[in-house]
């Protein structure tokens, strides 16, 4: 059975409590109370704490050190937001330093109802690819909360019966940061979740994002061609962003003409004409628009449809260099993915330079490999790790496709893919193993 944290952990244990036994107040799936400790509990003292709440003691079942620490690991923001609660846009921004503070990239607000204990939301944050509670709001809290961040986002507050996307800037501890806002229409009320993104995050050189040695070469190579068109596919959240700028980041120099379409731009960067990407101003008619602004270099955000994908394989075809993401697990359902979308093997090829397809993977903790410390909030894991595949379409990789046994190939030829890389990984360490 799963567990998770009670809205009223701290109001009735108190923290004090808490840290002393490790223990806590916890819901299981059927919102019934339970407690769970690591210490051995005095009855008498539990009994008293629990008597104006229960009317018996609830079940105690065992909880590790490493699950009490995560448990407890938003105690500090849980008391601040009880002094602040009714103050609206302090607890905004209380939330926002809160998922800054720990790298969060995803913040959602949800519509949660445990009527009994008046809860009508719940907060969320996205860290290192998780999803963890972070607290819950009373019914009027939430609502009021929503329409903050609605308003703030130029959003319709009124409108909770159809999907809206906003953003929002802010600036924390002298830095600037974005977040898009997406808030969508629930049976019960509604969901919000904002992306948060990082400007300087993206900031980085491919050395530094861990590519395996062999596979650092062959990218390295390929980007010494002028044109072409070269793909960084993964899942959402896998890191494509944060690779593309890296590439981005070697080839940049006041001698190269690089636009970039975004939606929105990420990360502001010198000698480059960003461009952002709106439904008044698509990917199609901005990449018909900016062949006539003589790049070398140009930047698709993500190809999501034909018609910009044509577009893309075109403007390589006609001497420009081109990076792009797309949606997708892995090289070869890149490749079948591009062919679904409309395009003929043989125009692929023609332009095709490399696919990279990449997944993000925790990391142990580089303090405590692994054992648990305060640094890691004691769960051992601390960050991701890039897996990665690489194909450069070389003509032996192009006489495979053509002939329908680019699998057969790539088996014969040393290819390392995604599992494989995984496994090396692993064994060096920089994968905590059970992932």
């Amino acid at each position: 059975m799963r567990y998770f944290s009670h809205p009223q952990n701290l109001k009735i244990f108190g923290k004090h409590f808490c840290q002393k036994y490790q223990a806590l107040l916890l819901l299981d799936s059927d919102f019934t109370p339970c407690i769970a400790s690591k210490n051995p509990l005095p009855i008498p003292l539990l009994q008293e704490i629990c008597k104006p709440y229960f009317e018996e003691i609830p079940k105690i079942l065992p909880l590790s050190r490493a699950e009490f620490f995560q448990f407890s690991k938003y105690f500090d923001f849980q008391e601040k937001q009880a002094h602040i609660k009714n103050n609206i846009g302090g607890l905004f921004s209380l939330i926002l330093q809160e998922a800054v503070l720990l790298e969060t990239s995803d913040i959602h607000l949800e519509s949660f109802h445990i009527k009994d204990l008046g809860i009508g939301g719940v907060l969320r944050f996205r860290v290192h690819g998780d999803l963890e509670i972070v607290s819950y709001f009373e019914e009027e809290v939430f609502r009021a909360l929503c329409s903050k961040i609605k308003l703030d986002s130029r959003l319709n507050i009124t409108d909770i019966k159809q999907a809206q996307d906003g953003r929002y800037a802010t600036r924390i501890q002298e830095r600037e940061y974005d977040c898009r806002v997406s808030a969508i229409p629930l049976y019960n009320g509604e969901s919000l979740v904002l992306r948060i993104l990082y400007k300087n995050k993206n900031n980085r050189s491919l050395e530094s994002l861990h590519f395996t040695p062999s596979h650092l070469k062959i990218l390295q190579q390929t980007l010494k061609i002028p044109y072409g068109i070269l793909l960084v596919v993964g899942a959402t959240g896998s890191g494509k962003s944060t690779t593309l700028y890296a590439i981005l980041q070697s080839l940049q120099n006041e001698h190269k003409k690089i636009i970039t379409l975004e939606d929105p731009p990420e990360h502001q960067m010198p000698f480059a004409t960003q461009v952002k990407i709106s439904s008044e101003f698509d990917f199609q008619e901005a990449l018909r628009a900016i062949l006539r602004h003589d790049p070398d270099i140009i930047v698709v955000g993500e190809i999501r449809d034909q018609i910009t994908l044509e577009l893309a394989f075109g403007a390589a075809l006609t001497g420009h260099l081109v990076l792009a993401t797309l949606h997708s697990n892995d090289c070869q359902s890149a490749l079948q993915r591009l062919q679904n979308m409309g395009m003929a093997k043989q125009d692929i090829l023609a332009s095709l330079l490399l696919i990279l397809a990449q997944r993000l993977y925790k990391s142990p903790c580089q303090h405590c490999q692994g054992g648990g410390c305060e640094h890691c909030n004691m769960q051992g894991i601390f960050g991701r790790e890039v897996v990665t595949e690489i194909l450069a379409f070389d003509s032996m990789v192009k006489k495979a496709v053509l002939q329908d046994c680019l699998q057969e190939y790539l088996e014969q030829s040393g290819f390392e893919s995604l599992e494989q890389n995984l496994m090396r990984k692993i064994a060096e360490g920089r994968i905590v193993h059970k992932e």
